[in-house]
């Protein structure tokens, strides 16, 4: 009787998790922020305010933190070279409710510098050793989830309220 060869691994067991190349989003309503993200520490902390380039649509608003330390090497949770998570506030769903139902997102970001629809930054005081789970958690104490706009006409108003 001859030895039958041994059924080759799965996948599973010869590949680890795939690193990903582009920046992640996600939503602190339904998944949640990775641990090892939420263990980075913030040294820099900026309200940026976008022109999104709508004649009739004030600008858009969000919350960007920066690491102490960017991410070198690309992880399964953000890619290589991660400065930073925003915090974006967005609509969703029906827009014709009244609160129209919102997300709030953690995205990567892998860029130096403001953002570039940026046509104003303000730099917020970051006390030493903060980390993202430390803003987090003025979001879940102040049980500010679920999120919703404001309707006006055909837009929606609070990002900047939000923040």
């Amino acid at each position: 009787m001859r030895d039958s060869p041994s059924p080759p691994p799965k996948r599973s067991d010869t590949l680890g998790p795939v690193n990903v190349d582009t920046n992640q989003t996600y939503n602190l309503d339904k998944v949640g922020v990775p641990a090892p993200l939420k263990a980075k520490k913030i040294s820099r902390c900026y309200v940026e305010f976008l022109d999104i380039g709508l004649k009739d649509v004030p600008n858009h608003c969000f919350l960007r933190m920066v690491f102490q330390h960017p991410q070198k090497e690309a992880s399964p949770r953000a890619p290589a070279d991660t400065r930073g998570l925003i915090l974006d506030f967005s609509p969703v769903g029906n827009m014709a409710l009244n609160p129209v139902p919102g997300d709030l997102d953690i995205e990567t970001f892998t860029y130096d510098g403001a953002h570039r629809q940026a046509i104003h930054v303000m730099e917020l005081p970051v006390g030493s050793n903060k980390t993202v789970k430390d803003f987090l958690r003025v979001i879940e104490d102040a049980d500010l989830l679920p999120v919703g706009f404001g309707a006006s006409g055909s837009d929606v108003v609070g990002c900047r309220d939000f923040v």
